[in-house]
């Protein structure tokens, strides 16, 4: 996949944003990019409209942050574009489930290298 140069929006693939263990990173390819495939992901939704504008490339489903996408046809519905309001999770962030745990870790690894967060 080629490399954004003088992109706004640090653009990047949203197969690349998936962190997998090293025993299972085999399904990035295998998977995880049939699934996605050219799909990229923007800072804010200008920044993706920005990044359409300019380069002829089209095949590729732009997403932002603000929870906005502009399809490989180039079709942008707000209405249909926007996320849920009651969306429980959001791509790449660490579960609800796992929050308290992920407390107890920072406030161990401050007790154990006694650092600041």
């Amino acid at each position: 996949m080629p490399e954004f140069r003088n992109v706004r929006g640090n653009p990047r693939y949203l197969v690349n944003i998936i962190q997998l263990p090293p025993e299972k990173e085999y399904l990035r390819n295998k998977v995880f990019r049939l699934i996605f495939r050219e799909s990229i992901l923007f800072e804010r939704f200008d920044h993706a409209v920005g990044y359409r504008k300019k380069t002829k490339d089209s095949s590729a489903n732009l997403y932002s942050l603000d929870g906005l996408r502009i399809l490989s046809n180039g079709l942008y519905d707000p209405a249909r574009n926007k996320l849920p309001k009651d969306l429980k999770d959001i791509f790449g962030a660490l579960p609800p489930s796992q929050h308290d745990l992920l407390h107890l870790q920072e406030g161990e690894l401050v007790l154990l290298f006694n650092i600041k967060l």
